[in-house]
């Protein structure tokens, strides 16, 4: 009940809320903090919900980032007695977050920005290596980008990024970590990160050839192998929009074949 502010979905002050949750329905009435409600809603359909972009890369992407921004400040939070580089990892998370914004805002980005950002990502963390004092586990978060090109993107986007993460991954070593460390380190996050990227990107195809057959099972006639009754409607949609989009004739044809009882 109560009164909706515009027509946007918002909720006005002194309007009654009902609250799904696990338990069942919460309901009570709107105070001063509604504002506060209204936009975890809209940050919620923003991400989540019906307004959220259907390509799954942008959400991954923004929560990448928003996960290496954190970590970022956890880094400057935990006891350190070499408090150096809290300026620098402070300036990575506002890196990170921003980005993550901006994708947020742009809510639409071009095919080409979507697939540069597991590269984005692999710099970012290489940045990290070179700022942290004591390095720890640093290194492990190109699991997060790797992850997303092998999952997402192409083979060969992926031979791309992999090759990135070496040769940036063993210039920030030879440049800012102790040499009878970087060995251990490059080989130590190395073999990991490109095995689980190799993994992810196998099973990624075994999926996607395995759709593949469903859509196939799903759209044919499993005797005559000719397209169902749903399948053929919606081709022949498509037709008709090609044919009024091009201003070209098409012709239907209706084949009554005797005795196909025999056979089917």
């Amino acid at each position: 009940g109560g009164r909706r502010s515009s027509s946007t979905g918002s909720l006005a002050k002194g309007e009654k809320v009902v609250i799904v949750g696990a338990d069942g329905f919460r309901s009570g009435a709107c105070g001063a903090d509604i504002s506060a409600v209204n936009r975890l809603a809209g940050i919620w359909r923003l991400l989540g919900g019906t307004d959220a972009p259907s390509d799954p890369r942008w959400r991954a992407s923004i929560a990448f980032l928003i996960a290496g921004g954190l970590a970022a400040v956890a880094g400057t939070l935990v006891p350190d007695p070499d408090t150096g580089d809290h300026g620098q990892l402070l300036a990575l998370a506002l890196a990170c977050f921003t980005t993550a914004g901006v994708l947020v805002c742009w809510r639409t980005p071009p095919e080409a920005v979507l697939a540069s950002l597991p590269a984005v990502g692999i710099l970012m963390v290489s940045a990290a290596v070179a700022v942290s004092e004591p390095l720890a586990a640093t290194p492990a978060y190109y699991l997060l980008p790797l992850l997303a090109s092998a999952y997402f993107g192409t083979v060969r986007r992926l031979v791309f990024d992999l090759l990135l993460f070496a040769v940036s991954f063993v210039l920030v070593l030879a440049l800012w970590v102790e040499p009878e460390v970087r060995v251990a380190i490059f080989l130590g996050t190395a073999i990991p990160g490109v095995c689980v990227a190799v993994m992810m990107a196998s099973v990624r195809q075994r999926l996607d050839a395995h759709v593949a057959g469903l859509q196939r099972l799903a759209a044919t006639d499993a005797l005559t192998g000719t397209l169902n009754h749903g399948a053929f409607r919606a081709e022949l949609d498509v037709a008709l929009e090609r044919a009024r989009a091009g201003g070209e004739a098409l012709s239907l044809l209706l084949i009554d074949i005797d005795h196909f009882k025999a056979v089917n």
